[in-house]
């Protein structure tokens, strides 16, 4: 064999060995995204499989449970969960109606409270140490100065009162005591006008669920 035709065969070797290697290494990478697509399919089915096990499950509780009941349980996880219950309510206007509980409407923080703001009333979700307190400031329209109650249902918790009529009066209180669910904790103005805003404030948050 001629120089030149041995070099033309080391050429044709080299270039097929080079064409094979390109080939396994095609056949590898095929063989790579073959087995992703697998694993895909696989997990999407697995997904596919969860979501309509959890939409069974939530079929279920729609037809065991009501709506209120389902809500009560949600709460109840969120309290086991950690999650804070509290509240920062002001009264959005001055407020000067007595022998009743004052509306606090506008909201600044709400974690689950169970507060109403069209009422002023905090409608207990879950029995435990709660703590409480309001801080009210008197408006000088008002002529009797101001008396004002924490309420849980009926029973008065701590006052504030002012005899002062002639400037304005920052009255308040704070309590710390077991609440049952479905009480009912509110600030009952016995007597006075308050002045809106921030200065009027109510406030309470979950110590420890009992």
């Amino acid at each position: 064999m001629s120089a030149e035709a041995a070099t033309e065969k080391i050429l044709r070797d080299n270039s097929i060995q080079i064409l094979d290697d390109k080939l396994k290494n095609s056949a590898e990478k095929l063989d790579s995204i073959q087995t992703n697509q697998a694993a895909l399919i696989t997990q999407q089915t697995i997904l596919r499989t969860a979501q309509s096990a959890i939409s069974d499950e939530l079929k279920d509780l729609k037809e065991k449970f009501s709506t209120s009941q389902i809500s009560e349980i949600i709460n109840e996880i969120m309290i086991l969960r950690g999650s804070p219950v509290f509240f920062n309510a002001h009264s959005p206007s001055d407020y000067g109606t007595s022998n009743t509980a004052i509306v606090f409407s506008t909201v600044i923080e709400d974690s689950n409270s169970g507060l109403d703001p069209k009422t002023g009333k905090v409608h207990i979700k879950t029995r435990g140490l709660y703590h409480f307190s309001f801080s009210l400031t008197t408006s000088i329209r008002s002529k009797t100065g101001i008396l004002a109650y924490l309420m849980q249902n009926n029973k008065e918790l701590c006052g504030g009162y002012s005899s002062d009529s002639s400037n304005n009066q920052t009255v308040g209180c704070s309590a710390t005591f077991t609440a049952n669910e479905n009480d009912e904790i509110y600030v009952y103005l016995s007597r006075g006008q308050i002045i809106s805003g921030s200065q009027s404030s109510f406030t309470g948050f979950l110590v420890h669920k009992n």
